[in-house]
């Protein structure tokens, strides 16, 4: 039996991205502290219209997570904190299947998850991750081989193990 469970939101094109994942090439990383906020520039120059084709969420047993973003090409992320919420903009993306809008609940989970979100933007695409407490989040954003990109978060266990909410 896997030590983790995983939520994802994925497009009939998306197929690829569990081969994709493994096959990162390039990244560039950032740590976000709490109370604070941070940008992260790429170096993406568009080439084409960059989509965004689905996130996902992957909880491991020790309470830390996963979050990623799978988009067409690279893009420039920054990332501003809200509150309890980090969120991505990924400049210049789109969302073109709505299905890839709805949130991904993470609250039924152990982790310091609680819920994320892509939404449209004129700016291009936001990934809003809503968390349980305040704690140290890294991103970074990982070039596959097959020419496409994806944003990953990490995010670090609750300092006191918090039980999922009842459903």
């Amino acid at each position: 039996m896997a030590d983790h469970a995983s939520l994802t939101h994925r497009s009939p094109r998306s197929a690829r991205f569990a081969l994709a994942l493994g096959l990162g090439l390039g990244l560039a990383s950032c740590l976000v502290a709490p109370g604070s906020a941070r940008a992260a520039a790429t170096s993406a120059k568009p080439s084409k219209e960059a989509l965004v084709t689905f996130a996902g969420f992957q909880a491991h047993a020790d309470g830390s997570s996963q979050l990623w973003v799978e988009m067409t090409e690279r893009r420039n992320v920054q990332v501003t904190q809200k509150g309890m919420s980090l969120v991505y903009l990924i400049e210049g993306a789109k969302i073109r299947i709505r299905n890839n809008e709805n949130p991904l609940r993470a609250e039924y989970f152990s982790a310091n998850v609680l819920s994320a979100k892509l939404d449209r933007t004129k700016q291009g695409v936001t990934f809003t991750v809503t968390l349980r407490t305040a704690t140290e989040t890294r991103f970074r954003i990982v070039d596959q081989a097959t020419g496409t990109a994806s944003l990953q978060v990490e995010v670090p266990p609750p300092l006191k193990p918090v039980p999922p909410s009842a459903g």
